[in-house]
Formats: C-alpha cells, sequence, structure tokens
C-alpha cells in the first residue's frame, strides 16, 4: 500500500475517521499525564469503559440532533449538503477522540507516575515534557486534518485526474485535426472495431444514413453487478446498455436490413424496428443479427498507433481492402474501450439528428460522417435522408416589387388532417409512393425511384431563422410564412433553388387590417397549395382555406 492510499483511507474516508479519532484521544491522555504527572487517575480500566461508551453514545445522540436540524433548516433555502458531510465528519473524528480521552482517568501504580518526574519538585523531566507536547502537537494536528481539511483525492480519482488531463490534451490536438474531416464519405459496409456502438448510431447508419450493414468486432463485456465477463458486443442506449452475448469462436456479429419473416430476425434482442413502421424504414423492415467468423465490411473504424511519444491513439476510417485511411482523429481513448463524453440519451439523440463530429467521443460520433451508395443496394428497405439546403431568400431588398396574387378565401374548412412519418400515415405514403414514385408525408417528400427521403433544409435571413409552413409534392418544395404585407410563398425545386416567391392576398380583403391570418397549416396539393388559416377578432376566431393554384406560382 502506497502513501496515497494510506492517506486517502485515513483521512480521506469515513470509515477512517474514527481510528484517527480513537489515537487522537489516546495521544491526548498520555500528553497529558506526561505534562501533568501529578495527575492521578481515579477510575479503574472498566469503569474508564463504561464512561467512554458513554460518551460515544451521548455524542452520537448530540450528532443525530445536529443532523436534523441541519437537514431542516436546509430544506426550506434549497440548501446543499456539504454541511451535512462536514458534521458527519467532525462527528466521526471528535466522538471516538472523545472516548478514547477516557484513558486519561485510569487509575495507575505511583511508581509509573514518579519515573516522568525530576528529583526537585514532581515536574516532569525534560525528555517526557519533548514526548508529552510532540503527542499532543500530533494529536491536534491528525485531529484538525480529519475534521477540517480538505479530504485527499483516492487513488482512483487520482487516476482518473490524470487521465482527465490526457484526455484534455488530446482533445486539444484533436480539434486542430477536425477541420480535414470531410462532410461525407461513400461506404458500402462499416466495421466497428471496438465491441460497442450508440443504438441511435446504428438505427441512423442503418436507415437514413442508407450503409448496407454494421459490423462490430465482439469482446469481453462485463455484466451488470457482477465481476464475471462474457464475450460479446454492446449496444448502448442512453446510460443504459444491451449487452449481447456471442459464441466464443465468433469474432464479429453483423446488423443489417431484412424483412419481417426472416428467422434471424427473431433472434435480434434489439427492439429498434419493432412496432409502429416509422420513417425511413420501409414497413415490414427488420433487423437481422448474424454473427461471423470474418469481416466483410468494405470499410473499418479502427484504433491506430498516434505514432508520436503520448501513448496516444488515432480512431481511423479506413478502407478494408487496402488499408488507406480516409480520415482519422487522435484520441486519449483505450483502444478496444472508447470514451462516451457527455453521453446520455438526449446528447447522442442531437449528435445523431445534426451529423457532429465530436473531438469528446470520435469512435462514437465519426459514423455520422458516411452515407451509403445508392438505393439498390439496400433492397428497398429504407430510404436515405437528404436535407436540400434552399437557396436565400432575399427578404431586405425593398426595391423588388415582388409578385402578388390574388386569391378567394373560403370560410370554414377544418383543414387537412396532420400526417407523420411514423404509423399508419407513414405505411401509406411508402405504399403510394411505391406505386407512384412519390408521396409527401408531414413536411418530407419520398422519392421512391432514388430511394430518398427529402426534407427543405432552414431558411436564414439577416442571422434569424425563418420558421416557414413547409408543403411537399413532386414539383418541389413551398415555403409560407406570414408578412406585414400578406403571405410570402417562396417555391423550390427538388434541388433547392428557387424558382419564384411573391405575396399571397385575400380578394376583398384589407392587408392592413387588424385581423391577418394566422398560417395554420398548407398542402401542396396535385394542382394548387392549399393555405389553412385562421384570423382572431373581437368576435372570436374564424377559420379559411386559401386556394393558390399552380399556374400562379409558376408553374405550366
Amino acid at each position: 500500500m502506497n502513501f496515497s492510499q494510506i492517506d486517502y483511507l485515513f483521512f480521506g474516508h469515513l470509515s477512517g475517521m474514527p481510528v484517527i479519532g480513537f489515537f487522537g484521544g489516546i495521544f491526548a491522555a498520555i500528553a497529558y499525564r506526561l505534562l501533568d504527572p501529578e495527575k492521578v487517575g481515579t477510575k479503574s480500566v472498566s469503569e474508564v469503559i463504561i464512561s467512554a461508551l458513554k460518551r460515544i453514545l451521548l455524542g452520537g445522540a448530540i450528532f443525530l440532533v445536529f443532523l436534523v436540524l441541519s437537514i431542516l433548516s436546509a430544506i426550506p433555502y434549497g440548501g446543499g449538503n456539504r454541511g451535512l458531510f462536514l458534521a458527519c465528519r467532525v462527528a466521526f473524528v471528535l466522538a471516538p477522540f472523545w472516548a478514547a480521552f477516557t484513558v486519561v482517568d485510569v487509575r495507575t501504580a505511583q511508581a509509573t507516575r514518579v519515573d516522568a518526574q525530576d528529583e526537585s519538585g514532581g515536574k516532569p523531566s525534560g525528555k517526557w515534557h519533548m514526548v508529552g507536547i510532540t503527542l499532543a502537537c500530533l494529536s491536534a494536528v491528525i485531529v484538525l486534518r480529519a475534521m477540517l481539511a480538505t479530504p485527499p483525492l483516492s487513488p482512483e480519482e487520482i487516476e482518473s485526474k490524470a487521465q482527465g488531463k490526457q484526455r484534455e490534451l488530446a482533445i486539444a490536438q484533436c480539434s486542430k485535426e477536425i477541420s480535414t474531416v470531410a462532410n461525407e464519405y461513400i461506404v458500402d459496409s462499416l466495421l466497428l472495431d471496438a465491441n460497442m456502438i450508440n443504438k441511435n448510431a446504428l438505427e441512423s447508419l442503418l436507415g437514413g444514413q442508407g450503409v448496407r450493414f454494421v459490423e462490430l468486432k465482439a469482446g469481453q463485456i462485463k455484466i451488470w453487478n457482477s465481476k464475471k465477463e462474457k464475450w460479446g458486443v454492446m449496444i448502448f442506449d442512453g446510460d443504459d446498455r444491451n449487452n449481447i452475448e456471442l459464441d466464443s469462436n465468433k469474432k464479429y456479429v453483423r446488423f443489417e436490413l431484412s424483412r419481417n419473416g426472416d428467422p434471424l430476425c427473431e433472434t435480434s434482442t434489439l427492439h429498434i424496428l419493432d412496432g409502429s413502421p416509422r420513417a425511413p424504414f420501409a414497413p415490414g423492415a427488420c433487423l437481422r443479427m448474424v454473427p461471423d467468423q470474418k469481416s466483410l465490411a468494405s470499410h473499418a473504424i479502427k484504433a491506430l498507433p498516434a505514432g508520436d511519444k503520448t501513448g496516444f491513439i488515432r480512431w481511423s476510417l479506413l478502407e478494408q481492402a487496402s488499408g488507406h485511411v480516409l480520415a482519422a482523429l487522435i484520441s486519449s481513448d483505450l483502444p478496444h474501450s472508447p470514451a462516451r463524453q457527455g453521453g446520455g440519451a438526449d446528447i447522442e439523440w442531437k449528435i445523431a439528428q445534426y451529423g457532429a463530429v465530436s473531438c469528446r467521443q470520435p469512435y462514437f460520433t465519426l459514423t455520422n460522417a458516411l452515407r451509403g451508395v445508392p438505393q439498390n443496394t439496400r433492397q428497398s428497405l429504407s430510404l436515405v435522408t437528404r436535407k436540400i439546403e434552399p437557396e436565400l431568400v432575399d427578404l431586405g431588398v425593398k426595391s423588388i416589387i415582388w409578385p402578388e396574387i390574388k386569391v378567394d378565401e373560403v370560410e370554414g374548412p377544418a383543414g387537412p388532417n396532420n400526417t407523420y412519418p411514423w404509423g399508419k400515415d407513414w405505411e401509406f405514403a411508402y405504399k403510394k409512393a411505391e406505386s407512384t414514385g412519390f408521396a409527401d408525408v408531414g413536411t418530407e417528400l419520398i422519392d421512391y425511384k432514388a430511394g430518398e427521403l427529402l426534407s427543405l433544409g432552414n431558411l436564414k435571413f439577416e442571422g434569424q431563422w425563418l420558421n416557414p409552413h413547409i408543403g411537399a409534392s413532386p414539383n418541389g418544395f413551398v415555403a409560407v410564412f406570414g408578412r406585414p404585407n400578406g403571405i410570402h410563398l417562396v417555391r423550390y425545386a427538388l434541388d433547392g433553388e428557387m424558382q419564384w416567391q411573391g405575396i399571397i392576398q385575400v380578394n376583398g380583403r384589407d392587408s392592413t387590417a387588424p385581423a391577418r391570418p394566422d398560417i395554420a397549416e398548407i398542402k401542396w396539393e396535385e394542382n394548387e397549395v392549399d393555405i389553412y388559416v385562421f384570423r382572431k377578432n373581437g368576435k372570436g376566431e374564424s377559420r379559411w382555406l386559401l386556394q393558390v393554384p399552380n399556374a400562379m406560382i409558376g408553374l405550366r
């Protein structure tokens, strides 16, 4: 046991503090007798033991009263627990100190006391005087440090702190390298050389990113609340994890999409595609899990030596056949134990949604830069999600006179039923796209032939995000938002090129009237754009429908 471990055992851990308090009391009692040898004990050993027990009980009672009062006083003000921990430390030291100090009352023989006296007057000799002072100082130092000083770090905490410093050094170096990582790498399939992945990342790779299959390299996995280890892989779901055990002769497990009825889907313990169908997976798709002895993936993310004196690694995306490295980021991770810093379901969901590659968890986020090859390799089991970047809308050029379209209002329509990219809405839209080539669902568009699920990216003007209502059709997208002088409509092609924009006005309505329309929803039907609005006035609220023919917004 080294010094740091001993230091933590006695001064950083509650179990060591009673020992410190007890020996502090013993040292103080001996020092007291040495510095005042005329002191005569009045109690037998048994009486002293009984007295010590009484003191311990009384100290415990006082501590409990103090604890209750501290809790009651902290609750109304939202107080923390620092005061309670200090009370525990003080009590755990003082109670045994007070009990051990009763040793001073032990009745001793006169001869024993005389040895500590000089010949002239019952005062302690210089030698015993110094011993007494030393013991008194030792008692004070160890007791005060145990009660009041900042407790030392445990060996595990010291190691964790050192690892934290190494991690920050690696992150600083990685931050200089991250600009070399491209926004997109085309892969057919992927091997992750560590035996773990986030569930959100696996869903995204097989779904919207269009990767044909994902492999994990098996390894030793720890069993929860046990020191035992099993052979297999881990799937993290937020802070939870699913352990998938494999036969010891299987080195890899492959995850890929299949259709309901596949027996290998039934052996999967991951509930990714169970239940209601949802975008971007085809209705009837299931997750197939195939253990194997060799890797078949075209690309891999592996830990390669950094090649410097730091001992760091580089998480590297490489082509398996040639070994050619496409991207690499330095990390302080262990090769088979990548860190999930800032983990949790919410963070992982955001990373998966926004495709960010992070230096704090490069192994888990390099996957966000991957995109699959064309649709026919995935047997129409999922759609690649593609966000179309819209051409900038210039709303600030006052010299431009926007085309103004006058339309009629129809009073009282209930509006279309909202559609959603899951459940029956998604299943209906997907089947429609299979037969017609296109189908809209919510604000997205299924392009079945291309194998894509399209959505319009964010619109921004002068640093401010616009919040339009979006409609989709095989003709492209329309974005509609309210303006002081009417309803602004912008039409985009499927590649994001702006093709028309103008102001929609209502026949017979004053655009400056206080009861201007609030847009509730839009739907791009086959021949027209339907804009559902409601108006608030002194009498309440009324609902209306504006019908804008395609010919009026530049379509022929």
